[in-house]
């Protein structure tokens, strides 16, 4: 561009070169180059400036750092997940009945349900679990295990015909496929803390979206299927995801009542929502071994003798839950139980298990097992 204008001038000097070039950039408003990297530019002014007006500002440059960003403009370019690490306050949650009338609250923990969106995440928990359930008992049969006749199909010379073996070649009709699947194994390693982290993300946007229903009780009045069918069209949804599990008097405490004569769901409610999952992680786990206290949740006969015969409703025991049926579904309905055992499952410390024990699968002291005192074992959450 100097000596663009250095021509254009003839035997001008220096100055009006430089004014040359001066009007040139502005002509072409903002679209002149760094002028070297490192080195700050001044904005281009427009003509405007010559005649006495105010400057106007095209580009606002920063030498090797380009162009100064606006907060907005930062915040959207950057990684999905820099841009909403922080997860959302979450309040208590309505808690319904069995026909649709607010009967109490419960308390929800952010750490479950209110995570931001991480698509990444959910995809690859998703992806995860779909290769892990495939079967792999695809099988073509080799060359020696196709059972078929040894004998030539013709002889060697004489009938103007391609020489053959036999009739096992991957081109002869029933013979071979080649490169045809085999058995394998599909399934591949995913960290429990991203698996745990698919699930909260997959149960915090259907929170968001409105698609959360809790019931104090999934125990339907009438084991009938049109009782099922009313429940499904009051909810709304074309796919509807019912998590329900009783917890055993033991592992509640003091049953279905607390100590005080106040049901429990009121009592949640009015405390807080950590000292709550402190306390049902004590009263649900097992101190000695770190496992269950009891026997697992499983949801109620009479729902599934009632929703057995109603397409898409699927059921399902607490522990069982994961991102793809979360994803899959359109509705979570999920009892008031069931919401206590999924946020503490969801919430416990992964606590590797020591590599230099192994545990036998009954459930003694920590001593016996040769774990050192104070390690809990399970409850990693996973999908």
């Amino acid at each position: 561009a100097a000596r663009t204008a250095a021509a254009a001038g003839g035997s001008r000097s220096a100055d009006s070169g430089l004014r040359a070039l001066r009007a040139l950039g502005a002509r072409c408003a903002g679209m002149l180059p760094f002028a070297a990297r490192g080195v700050a530019c001044a904005p281009v002014v427009a003509t405007a400036e010559a005649e006495g007006a105010a400057p106007v500002r095209r580009h606002s440059f920063q030498g090797k750092h380009g162009r100064t960003k606006r907060k907005d403009e930062r915040a959207l370019t950057k990684h999905p997940r820099e841009r909403s690490k922080r997860m959302e306050r979450v309040g208590a949650h309505p808690v319904h009945n069995w026909h649709g009338e607010v009967v109490g609250s419960a308390a929800l923990d952010k750490r479950v349900w209110g995570r931001p969106l991480m698509i990444d995440v959910v995809h690859n928990v998703t992806k995860w679990q779909l290769a892990k359930r495939r079967a792999g008992t695809a099988s073509v049969k080799k060359y020696w295990e196709l059972r078929r006749t040894k004998k030539k199909p013709h002889p060697q010379k004489g009938t103007g015909r391609a020489r053959q073996g036999d009739y096992r070649g991957p081109h002869m009709r029933g013979g071979i496929t080649m490169f045809g699947p085999r058995p394998k194994d599909w399934s591949y390693p995913l960290p429990r803390k991203v698996r745990r982290l698919g699930v909260q993300v997959a149960l915090s946007e259907r929170r968001r979206e409105g698609r959360l229903l809790i019931v104090d009780s999934l125990e339907p009045p009438e084991v009938k299927t049109k009782v099922a069918k009313e429940f499904m069209e009051r909810v709304g949804g074309n796919k509807l995801l019912l998590i329900d599990g009783a917890l055993p008097d033991g592992a509640k405490g003091g049953g279905r009542e607390s100590e005080a004569g106040v049901e429990t769901d009121d009592l949640a409610a009015r405390t807080p929502i950590m000292q709550q999952l402190d306390a049902d992680g004590k009263a649900f786990y097992d101190a000695s071994t770190g496992r269950w206290a009891g026997e697992l949740p499983e949801p109620s006969e009479g729902l599934v003798l009632a929703c057995r015969n109603v397409p898409y409703m699927k059921i399902m025991p607490p522990q069982g839950i994961n991102a793809y049926d979360v994803v899959k579904a359109d509705t979570i309905v999920m009892s008031a139980d069931a919401l206590r055992y999924v946020q503490v499952r969801l919430t416990r410390p992964i606590l590797r298990r020591p590599k230099h024990a192994e545990y036998s699968g009954t459930l003694g002291s920590v001593e016996e097992q040769g774990f050192p005192t104070g390690a809990p074992l399970g409850g990693d959450g996973s999908a």
